[in-house]
């Protein structure tokens, strides 16, 4: 089973308190069989004579081992201690990889440092380097990534909270929960400046409609929203609605990329004006392409400066799809 961070941290905490201890560290060599009944541990698949070497570090509580070598005359001299990397060696066996001294220490360090550069923009006091680890596969970043991370979850957090006029919750316990707090704050802040959206959107449709142009004969709409995908899809729809018979194109930046929608009324799809049609014309001119039913379709491109190129597009499609000149 892979090891979880609070083992690793109990290990970790566990190792000092050994190396605290200051124990001495004898080497005796003895026959095999003496060794194993004074509990010696024996690396498997190893194969010893019948004279092995047994290092003792506090007795079976703490060490005793088959060991060809060994770097310290106490426990003491190891210094720091810090597991980096745990992994799979084979089928049903885990292999710790760890580092001592100083450069375990400068670890601890560095871990301390990135944790409390991550706590100052989540209002957090005394952090836990321990978590520093978790919260870096949790962002999926390299640990000297993780302050600019955190720190831009936290502006994104801001701007989402000044524009919707929500008051920030106060966050509590460690790096890896605040962030995930955050993150989940994110996400319904979006889904609510979405729906906010969408509903101006809805709202300003009769100017849109009475800014309709005459094209060949067909009441045209073309506009750019402040919306994402499924707001521009409701107002589409909501267009068609209010509208009657009308054609539109309305378009909308996302991820700095441009979406469009093409929504043709019914009459308007009887005498040969398909959204479809539309929308394989208009996606070109930002980079895209699109599709859909003759009603409604939708596309976009990765060129959204181009959008209101698209849109004179868009007007000069439906002249040419309905013979106009």
């Amino acid at each position: 089973l892979k090891m979880l961070d609070a083992s690793k941290g109990r290990v970790d905490a566990w190792v000092a308190e050994q190396v605290a201890a200051d124990l001495d560290v004898a080497i005796a060599e003895m026959a095999i069989d003496q060794a194993r009944a004074a509990g010696a541990k024996a690396l498997f698949g190893e194969k010893y004579g019948d004279v092995v070497r047994v290092v003792n570090m506090g007795g079976p509580e703490v060490s005793v081992e088959l060991c060809g070598g060994c770097h310290v005359a106490r426990t003491s001299d190891i210094g720091a201690f810090r597991i980096i990397r745990e992994e799979a060696s084979s089928a049903g066996i885990r292999r710790i990889t760890a580092v001592a001294g100083a450069v375990a220490a400068d670890l601890a360090a560095e871990e301390a440092r990135v944790a409390a550069a991550c706590a100052e923009p989540l209002g957090l006091t005394d952090p836990n380097p321990a978590e520093v680890g978790e919260l870096a596969r949790k962002l999926k970043a390299a640990p000297d990534e993780l302050p600019a991370r955190v720190q831009a979850l936290a502006l994104e957090a801001t701007a989402l909270r000044e524009q919707l006029a929500v008051a920030a919750p106060d966050l509590s316990g460690g790096l890896v929960a605040s962030v995930g707090a955050l993150q989940d704050e994110i996400k319904a802040l979006k889904k609510e400046q979405a729906k906010q959206q969408a509903a101006q959107a809805v709202a300003g449709l009769d100017d849109l409609i009475a800014g309709a142009k005459d094209v060949a004969g067909v009441s045209f709409i073309a506009a750019e929203l402040a919306v994402d995908g499924k707001g521009l899809r409701q107002a589409g729809e909501a267009l068609l609605q209010k509208a009657g018979s009308c054609a539109a194109v309305l378009a909308s930046r996302s991820g700095g990329k441009a979406v469009l929608l093409a929504v043709v009324s019914k009459d308007l799809v009887g005498r040969g004006l398909k959204a479809g049609e539309l929308i394989q014309r208009v996606a070109p001119v930002v980079g895209g392409r699109g599709g859909g039913k003759p009603d409604q379709a939708q596309g976009g491109g990765p060129d959204a400066d181009k959008l209101d190129d698209a849109l004179a597009a868009a007007q000069q499609a439906v002249s040419d799809l309905m013979g106009g000149s």
